[in-house]
C-alpha cells in the first residue's frame, strides 16, 4: 500500500518567531482552494506555506517529497515536480544543455528542497 504524508514549508508562523521551517504534517484540513489549514506539533498553521507530498524512498533510505532535490544513480541532480501524469524529476543543469524530464526515476538520495538549498538550482 502507497504512504501518504505530507510536509510544509512554513514561513512567518508566529509559533515560531516568524523563522521558516520545513515540517511534517500531522493533519490538513481543506474547506476551499483559499481557505486551507494544517496541523504541526499540535497547533494549527494558517499563516503561509506549501505543502509537499511524499513521492517514494531514495535508496539511501531518504523519503522524496515534491519539491525535493535529488541525485539520480548517473550523478545528475534533478527536482521533483508535480505534472499532469504524476511526478517527474527535472534535469538540473543537464550536461548537454537541453532540458530533461524523467518520469521514471530512482533516487539516489536527497541533497537538499527548493526552499532550502536555492543554490543548488
Amino acid at each position: 500500500m502507497r504512504e501518504i504524508k505530507f510536509r510544509a514549508w512554513i514561513t512567518g508562523w508566529p509559533k515560531f518567531n516568524g523563522e521558516d521551517r520545513m515540517l511534517d504534517v500531522q493533519t490538513i484540513w481543506y474547506l476551499d482552494l483559499d481557505n486551507i489549514s494544517i496541523e504541526i506539533d499540535d497547533s494549527v498553521c494558517d499563516s503561509d506555506f506549501k505543502l509537499m507530498q511524499f513521492v517514494t524512498k531514495a535508496t539511501n533510505g531518504d523519503s522524496v517529497y515534491e519539491g525535493d532535490i535529488i541525485l539520480l544513480p548517473a550523478d545528475q541532480l534533478c527536482k521533483i515536480e508535480w505534472r499532469d501524469t504524476g511526478f517527474v524529476a527535472i534535469a538540473i543543469n543537464p550536461p548537454d544543455g537541453y532540458p530533461r524530464e524523467y518520469v521514471y526515476w530512482s533516487a539516489k538520495e536527497v541533497v537538499g528542497n527548493i526552499y532550502q538549498n536555492k543554490e543548488l538550482l
